[in-house]
Order: structure tokens, then C-alpha cells, then sequence
């Protein structure tokens, strides 16, 4: 099996010996001797440049088939609408016969463990099988989510028909990813199980009366409460989300949803229970019925940020933090069922996976003379710490590096050779921080040296890091030349160098994440003041 192409050291030199035997042959033709090596050099190198992309085009292929592959045999199941696949903020894995799923969502930190429940299926086979899964998101390490990796097992194995390998990371991390971050005891799973059970009988001869909603309602009162449960740790979720716009997994941006009405109608979706704090003395969530819609208005007191149901009886978690286990039962096609079941992660949680990368981060940070604070608020915004964060570009890692284009030009700053990476390699944190900060000083460093004012530069570089310094010179001139753009920044002081920025960038995108880096690195500074990190 053939290796991915890389231009090596002995290739260069090789490259070389044979300009040396060129000029000695021609040193007395008529054709300048120094263009003819380079007309060589360059040709010898275009050969790489076209090995490269054709290796490039091939793993891109792979990927989009192992993705295409996942997604068709989702939907089989979740249909078009309901299927979710892995991306930059949500690592999400499925059970063999893809009918569980678990989300692991770093940017509103929560845990969603979903199944879809067949017709003549044991509904306390489910529970437990829920049940395992969160008892798996306690301990899985990032080796175990790399074993879950569908898509990317798909693509491997494509690649390996073709006679092609990309480069693997050796993953010793033992560290589980959530751990930790996700505190629920075992009676809150079972408690949880019982009442899944419950409910779910109950909604299937609520189905099956003249009336499913009122049937619902009255079902749903019927359920007695839940004793909350006692468990150690805290149990609050992280939200970074400050209404702006979020970008997708295409890239564009998309409005966040409006927050629904508590008190909308609830058509014939059963909302189980909704786990609020725990007892006094401890910080643990604890299992609370949600009778009805007047109860959950009634629950916002205790518990918040809990969304309410909407007119379509679906809770919308998309737009507020989740500060209680909500589970919840709903009707599909047919006599199926969905059970959801979302559980807070520690109110720390982006804090300690943060924490974790610290040596790395210092290391390159201190190698590259970048501050730590700019590596951390790039990491949050690119990945919120997901170590298996992706995007359709495609781009990996926590530092989300693009294969062909940033991870190629680091990796040759770096190692001064070519070399075409795989997403594993990107997947291993110690060498996405270090391409990734190697990146953020290639730019800084080479591509908009012109610059003279370091704040201005670093404001262009965090810009150039989403889109591209020739799309930075186009916001202040109109063209792609960084010299040309890099004399008009140098008139302006760094604050008006920001402002155009954000007014003129070519992408809101890129606009949006400027602004996030910035009130990123300024949290993380305060943090590194305060001792926190």
C-alpha cells in the first residue's frame, strides 16, 4: 500500500545534485545554465505538486463517500430530517444498527443519548440500553471515540481498495473526554429507566384513544413524581452562546431559532421529566416530572433555562442552556417511538477540557513567541475542544486544519517537506496545536510581515486564519495583494484596523469569528491573570 506523497529531504537534494550536473553540462551553451535549473527545479516540483493534489483529490473522495455512506444509512432509520452526523462543535456516534445515537455537544455542553424504538420492541431494553450508553460517554477516552468513527472507517477502507494510506496518529490518551463533566448517579439512570418505561407504554394507548393530545395531558398528570435523587458533583451546563449567528456545517451561517413559548400546546409529545438541582448541599440534578405545560411554566422558577415546548411539541434546546436531565418520549411514523434524553455537563466543563491542552498549547505558544490566550480563543471558537471536531471543507482537530491547504503549509513550515495528512494525524492534540500554531505564525510572520504594528497584524492574522490574508488585503483595497493592503493598514491604529475589519471583510462568516476570538482571548487572558487555566 502506497504512502500519501511527501516531497522528503533526500528528494531535495537529489533535486539539487542534478542542478549541479546541469550547470557543469551547459555551462558553456548559449541557454543561461541558472534558468535552465530552475526550469527543472520547477518542473520536478510540479510533478510533486500534481502527485499532492491527485492524492489530496483522492482522500477527499473517500471522505465524502464515508460521509455519504453514514448519512444514508442514518437516515434509513432517523429519515432526512432527523439525521445528525458528526461536525465542528458535536462529536455524534451510532449503534450498529444506527436506532441509538449519543451527541456530545462541547458548545452548550450537554450529552444527548436518543433512540428510536420499534413496534414490538421491550421499552425496558431501551432504557437499558440508554442507560449503557451514558455509562459509556462517562469513561470513553478519545481512542474509543475514534472506534465509533463510522464515516471515517468508511473512508479508510475505500482508500485502501484504491492502494492508498494516509498517515495515522498513534492516539495514547487515556483521558476520558467527558469523565467527569457528566456526574450522574445511579439512581438518577434509574429513576430515568423507570420512567422511560412508564411513559412509553402510556403514549402508545394514549395513541390509541379518540383524542392523542388530550389523552397526552391527561398521561402525563397521571405520572407520579420522582423522588429527586442525592449525587455528588455539579451539574450545570457551559453555554457559550451570545445570539449571534452560528456557522453551520457548510460554512454558512445560520440565525439561531427563537425561543419558544412555554406554554404552547403539546400536541402528542410526552415530556418525561425534567431533573432540576438536587437537594440543598448538593450540586447534582435531580428528576422532576413535567406534568404539563402549566407545570413547566410553573418549573421555569427552579429550573430555568429549561426550553419549552413548542407549537409543534418538540423542546427547542437549540437557543438556551440546559440546566436539568430533560427526557422526553415522542410518536413517529407508524408505531414507533423516540426517546431523547439530555443531560448538563459541568458548569467548568469548557474550563477543564481547556486545562487539558495546556501543555501543548504553552509549548508551541512559547516555541512560536504567540500569546497562550490567542491558541486557546482559537481553539474554543474552532472546535470548543471537540477532539474530533470536522467540518465538510474539510477541516480537523481542535485547531480545524484544512489537509490540503493549512495543515499541507504548516507541516512544510515546520518539517520543510510536503507531506499530505490524514484526519487522524489532525485528530492527535499535540500535533493539531502544533500545525495549527505553526499556521497562526506563518501568517503572522511571512505572509503579513508588511505590517508594522503588532496588534494590527494580529487582528489581520486571527482573520486570515478563517478566510485567507489575500481575502484580508481584499477588505482594505479591493484586491489580494498584502503589500498593497498592508500600506493603507499601517496608517491606521490598530482599534480602526479592527473596525474596517469587521465592516469590510468579504464573509460574515469571518467577520462573526473575528469578533468571537477577540472576546475569547480577552476571557482567556483574565483567566491566565487569575490563575483558573
Amino acid at each position: 500500500m502506497r504512502k500519501l506523497a511527501s516531497v522528503r529531504p533526500s528528494m531535495k537534494a537529489s533535486l539539487l545534485l542534478s542542478g549541479v550536473l546541469i550547470l557543469a553540462n551547459y555551462a558553456s551553451a548559449e541557454e543561461d545554465p541558472f534558468e535552465l535549473l530552475d526550469a527543472q527545479l520547477e518542473a520536478q516540483f510540479g510533478d510533486t505538486d500534481d502527485t499532492l493534489e491527485a492524492n489530496f483529490l483522492a482522500l477527499d473522495a473517500a471522505l465524502e463517500a464515508g460521509f455519504k455512506q453514514l448519512e444514508s444509512e442514518v437516515q434509513a432509520v432517523w429519515g432526512k430530517d432527523d439525521a445528525v452526523l458528526p461536525s465542528r462543535d458535536i462529536w455524534v456516534d451510532y449503534s450498529e444498527n444506527k436506532r441509538l445515537r449519543r451527541q456530545f455537544d462541547f458548545a452548550r455542553g450537554l450529552l444527548i443519548v436518543e433512540q428510536v424504538v420499534a413496534e414490538d420492541e421491550d421499552i425496558a431494553n431501551v432504557s437499558a440500553d440508554i442507560e449503557t450508553a451514558i455509562r459509556a460517554a462517562q469513561i470513553d477516552t478519545p481512542s474509543d471515540l475514534a472506534d465509533k468513527d463510522d464515516a471515517l472507517i468508511y473512508a479508510s477502507a475505500r482508500l485502501a481498495a484504491d492502494g492508498l494510506a494516509f498517515e495515522q496518529a498513534v492516539e495514547d490518551d487515556i483521558t476520558p473526554v467527558l469523565g467527569e463533566a457528566l456526574p450522574v448517579s445511579t439512581d438518577q439512570l434509574k429513576q430515568l429507566s423507570a420512567v422511560i418505561s412508564e411513559t412509553s407504554n402510556s403514549l402508545k394507548e394514549a395513541a390509541a384513544g379518540p383524542s392523542s393530545l388530550v389523552a397526552a395531558e391527561q398521561m402525563i398528570a397521571a405520572i407520579p413524581s420522582v423522588t429527586p435523587a442525592d449525587a455528588e458533583g455539579a451539574s450545570q451546563p457551559i453555554s457559550e452562546d451570545d445570539g449571534a449567528p452560528a456557522k453551520t456545517s457548510s460554512g454558512e451561517l445560520s440565525e439561531p431559532n427563537p425561543s419558544p413559548d412555554p406554554t404552547a400546546g403539546i400536541s402528542n409529545t410526552v415530556e418525561l421529566a425534567a431533573v432540576t438541582d438536587g437537594p440543598e448541599g448538593t450540586d447534582s440534578p435531580a428528576l422532576n416530572m413535567v406534568q404539563s405545560s402549566e407545570d413547566l411554566e410553573l418549573n421555569e422558577k427552579t429550573a430555568p433555562a429549561i426550553s419549552g415546548t413548542g407549537a409543534d411539541g418538540k423542546v427547542d434546546l437549540s437557543t438556551k442552556p440546559v440546566d436539568s436531565i430533560l427526557a422526553k418520549v415522542e410518536p413517529l411514523d407508524g408505531d414507533r417511538q423516540k426517546v431523547t434524553v439530555t443531560i448538563p455537563l459541568r458548569a467548568d466543563f469548557l474550563t477543564e477540557r481547556a486545562r487539558q491542552y495546556r501543555p501543548a498549547i504553552e509549548e508551541e505558544a512559547d516555541r512560536r513567541q504567540l500569546p497562550v490566550s490567542l491558541i486557546y480563543a482559537i481553539m474554543e471558537t474552532e472546535s470548543h475542544f471537540n477532539p474530533r471536531a470536522r467540518s465538510h471543507i474539510p477541516a480537523f482537530g481542535l485547531m480545524q486544519l484544512v489537509p490540503k491547504s493549512g495543515g499541507l503549509d504548516a507541516y512544510h513550515y515546520v518539517y520543510g517537506e510536503k507531506k499530505l495528512l490524514g484526519p487522524e494525524y489532525f485528530f492527535e492534540p499535540d500535533q493539531n496545536v502544533e500545525l495549527g500554531t505553526a499556521y497562526l505564525d506563518l501568517l503572522y510572520r511571512r505572509y503579513l510581515r508588511a505590517i508594522t504594528d503588532d496588534q494590527s497584524r494580529l487582528y489581520c492574522t486571527i482573520a486570515a486564519y478563517n478566510t485567507g490574508a489575500g481575502n484580508v488585503a481584499r477588505a482594505f483595497t479591493g484586491g489580494t495583494s498584502v503589500s498593497s493592503a498592508a500600506a493603507k493598514i499601517n496608517t491606521l491604529s490598530p482599534e480602526a484596523v479592527y473596525e474596517h475589519l469587521l465592516a469590510n471583510l468579504p464573509y460574515v462568516e469571518t467577520r462573526n469569528y473575528l469578533e468571537k476570538v477577540r472576546i475569547a482571548q480577552e476571557k482567556y487572558e483574565t483567566m491566565e491573570q487569575s490563575a483558573i487555566l
